[in-house]
């Protein structure tokens, strides 16, 4: 369980002094973004999932990211489960997936992508600050801090879907008020 703690951290460091200097556009920030996406599934437990045979991903909004989370899921997997890549286009669509992720140009529907979830075990990552907990709708906020990619979380918000989150998630990320 240590070992796992100081890898963790060890690659939250990487990745930000790497990342420090690039832009927020481009793909390198989808690869950051996917990289993260992939970690947070890797320490969350989901007690069952949309699909039996995939994990899903939905992506709401135009982004590179979906490229990367598609060539990230070519190779990797969540628990013994391949993962699929799709586009969300519209709050409905979120019921298809276990995890979806809201770009920053579709925020606006981030409330009706909330509601249509509810309690459902479907976790919500926002692109950009403050967009977790309070008033946000989404459970994790990823965003590029100082160069650095940074995240808030929810862990009340995340609790009260059935999922759980390792501590050593929460000590990588702002925890933020339900």
């Amino acid at each position: 369980m240590r070992r796992r703690k100081q890898a963790v951290l060890i690659l939250a460091l990487l990745v930000g002094f790497v990342f420090q200097g690039f832009g927020q556009s481009g793909t390198q920030y989808a690869t950051f973004q996917s990289m993260f996406i992939y970690n947070f599934t890797k320490y969350i437990n989901w007690s069952s999932t949309n699909s039996p045979s995939a994990f899903r991903i939905g992506v709401l909004g135009v982004s590179p990211l979906q490229t990367a989370l598609e060539e990230m899921a070519r190779t990797k997997t969540v628990g013994n489960k391949p993962i699929q890549v799709g586009r969300v286009n519209n709050p409905q669509d979120a019921l298809n997936f276990d995890l979806v992720f809201v770009t920053e140009a579709k925020l606006r529907e981030m409330p009706a992508v909330a509601s249509a979830v509810g309690s459902r075990s479907i976790l919500l990552v926002a692109e950009g600050k403050g967009h977790a907990g309070q008033g946000g709708g989404a459970d994790i906020s990823l965003y590029l801090d100082n160069g650095k990619m940074a995240f808030e979380i929810c862990n009340t918000c995340v609790i009260a879907k059935g999922l759980q989150v390792q501590n050593s998630l929460l000590a990588l990320g702002s925890v933020v008020t339900r």
